[in-house]
């Protein structure tokens, strides 16, 4: 999620080229951030996301993400759905069984 970007227009007097520098502000993790945090935050992301992961989820929070993806890809012009139907229809090269395979899916997870 990103808020108002300012753009500056510079000039390059020995070349005479312009470019243009944005400096938009991000919201990771509860706060805003601005493009050069963001950038040292996504260079440090492996890190971050091998500390994450070694923290347990609380079950709760599980089910509920596959309850959330089962009814997702129940749901026809879901786009969660429409992206997997694209990737899957070029692997199995057969629309049908793609929706063979995401309807299984989806009753899979249907209380």
């Amino acid at each position: 999620m990103s808020t108002a970007t300012t753009t500056k227009t510079t000039t390059d007097l020995k070349k005479g080229a312009v470019s243009a520098v944005s400096s938009e502000l991000h919201f990771w993790q509860g706060e805003f951030i601005d493009d050069a945090e963001a950038a040292a935050r996504l260079a440090d992301l492996p890190g971050l996301v091998e500390r994450a992961l070694t923290e347990p989820l609380p079950t709760e929070t599980v089910l509920s993400a596959c309850a959330a993806l089962s009814t997702a890809l129940g749901e026809s012009g879901n786009p969660v759905r429409d992206r997997l139907v694209a990737h899957l229809a070029v692997s199995t090269g057969d629309f049908a069984e793609t929706e063979a395979i995401l309807t299984e899916l989806s009753a899979a997870g249907a209380p």
